[in-house]
């Protein structure tokens, strides 16, 4: 359920990327898909991740362990939700793959 629109992303690359998350994401029950100033946020009853823009694609903060997967690393100074304990880059849509999917299923049952 979609409550407000997504963030303007003028890059098609990044606006791909976020049409992938937001799908993946999307395919989990009860999953509420909302919108802050910067950011797109995923949650079920808590926040279980957050997508933003950045200049190498889009991060995608999780809220799962960064051991949870070689791919995951420590959150820098996010301004989302302190449940978000890793990130990982996202350069391209294709990035946006099953072990994705996997990890935002991950994040789905902790919240």
């Amino acid at each position: 359920m979609m409550l407000h629109a997504p963030p303007r992303i003028t890059d098609p690359a990044g606006r791909a990327i976020l049409a992938r998350v937001t799908a993946a994401a999307s395919k989990l029950p009860d999953v509420i898909v909302g919108q802050r100033k910067m950011f797109t946020t995923y949650s079920r009853h808590f926040q279980l991740a957050a997508l933003r823009p950045c200049t190498s694609g889009a991060l995608l903060g999780l809220a799962l362990p960064p051991d949870a997967d070689a791919a995951l690393a420590a959150p820098r100074r996010e301004s989302w939700s302190e449940r978000l304990k890793s990130c990982l880059t996202l350069a391209t849509a294709a990035d946006v793959d099953a072990r994705i999917a996997r990890l935002l299923q991950a994040a789905w049952e902790t919240s």
